[in-house]
């Protein structure tokens, strides 16, 4: 059978087909069978458009890394689930052999005019509010030369593990009190309570209730502070200083803390793909190596150049990358706009190097 030959009109409709394929395809193989063209179809298709297939076989490895790391993700959260599972059910069985052992211990001892007394944990229990207090470690330091007791609550503990992906102070003091936690098992002590209550501040609170004799709760919420005096518990309050604006630190006007928007933070990985637009260009320096195509994954530390054709000017940035969340991930170095083309006055060869190339690439 002769093989028809496609006219120019079908194969600029398979083109359109191909990238609409594109955005979710994770291989070529996958292009193959969502548009029902054959490999070398879709060769001879992308061939008449060389630039196009480039950014289709990036948005691929792209797709196709991000569908890894969504496996992955998942993976991690099923094995996460089954451990915090199993912890559960050993606590709970804990628990009750505790319990039991309580019950028998009394009916031995039913012609006792005392009870035998329960077991609890002297010390401070502390509230994932005070997360943010400017004298945060300077007052659990002093809890931990006094040798006194830290309660963290199973409440506490996740409360603090959601807000240490934070990028502001509440995430750094997030992330130091469960270090510090996890460096000094002497002087914390962590305890699964009954997490059925309404609100997380009922949980803790009922637990404090009912083990008040020596417990002082530390918190920077006032309404728990007042509900917790309601039921005879010892509380310290201590009040925020810092502004808090949506979990996240309010940075002055003057901050150089940026995000960096060409950037798209996918599983534990910040990368960049689009390197190259009509207006815009960008370099990823690392290492001492310039990287402006394909998909780069950021480092801390990296640099990143970025310029954009304006109406009348070019922009021009660095950035240095600080972390790997998808905001707040870069601090601005320089930046100046350039409204002569001719005359690049820039303080270091490597920017002046970067313009110029932007200038060929984007005929200005």
């Amino acid at each position: 059978m002769a093989i028809t030959k496609r006219t120019q009109k079908e194969i600029e409709k398979d083109c359109k087909r191909i990238r609409e394929a594109a955005e979710t395809a994770t291989s070529i193989r996958d292009l193959e069978r969502m548009t029902s063209l054959s490999y070398a179809e879709i060769n001879t298709t992308m061939s008449k458009h060389p630039i196009i297939f480039k950014k289709l076989k990036e948005q691929i490895a792209l797709n196709k890394q991000h569908a890894e790391d969504e496996r992955k993700r998942q993976k991690e959260e099923e094995a996460l689930a089954k451990a915090e599972e199993k912890a559960r059910l050993r606590a709970e069985k804990k628990l009750n052999k505790k319990e039991e052992k309580q019950q028998s211990d009394k009916e031995e001892h039913h012609n006792s005019t005392e009870e035998m007394p329960k077991k609890s944990v002297e010390g401070f229990v502390i509230d994932a509010s005070i997360t943010g207090v400017e004298d945060l470690r300077n007052i659990l330091s002093k809890i931990c030369t006094a040798k006194s007791k830290i309660i963290l609550t199973s409440i506490t503990i996740k409360e603090l593990e959601r807000m240490q992906k934070l990028t502001g102070v509440k995430g750094v003091d997030a992330r130091y009190i469960l270090a510090l936690a996890a460096e000094n098992y002497d002087i914390f002590e962590n305890v699964l309570i009954d997490e059925t209550y309404k609100t997380p501040d009922d949980c803790i609170i009922q637990y404090c209730s009912e083990n008040k004799e020596g417990i002082t709760l530390l918190t920077s919420d006032k309404a728990m502070a007042l509900k917790a005096r309601m039921y005879e518990v010892e509380v310290r309050y201590l009040k925020q200083t810092h502004i808090i604006t949506n979990n996240r630190d309010q940075q002055s006007t003057n901050s150089k803390i940026r995000t960096l928007f060409p950037a798209r933070r996918i599983g534990n990985q910040l990368l960049i793909s689009e390197f190259q637009t009509d207006t815009r260009s960008i370099c990823v320096c690392s290492n001492g190596l310039e990287y402006e195509d394909g998909v780069r994954e950021l480092k801390i530390g990296d640099d990143v150049y970025v310029a954009t054709k304006k109406l009348d000017y070019i922009t021009f940035a660095h950035y240095k990358i600080i972390s790997l969340y998808s905001e707040n991930n870069c601090e601005l170095i320089y930046s100046k706009r350039i409204y002569d083309h001719k005359n690049i006055d820039l303080p270091k060869a490597s920017y002046k190097s970067f313009i110029k190339n932007f200038k060929v690439r984007h005929d200005l």
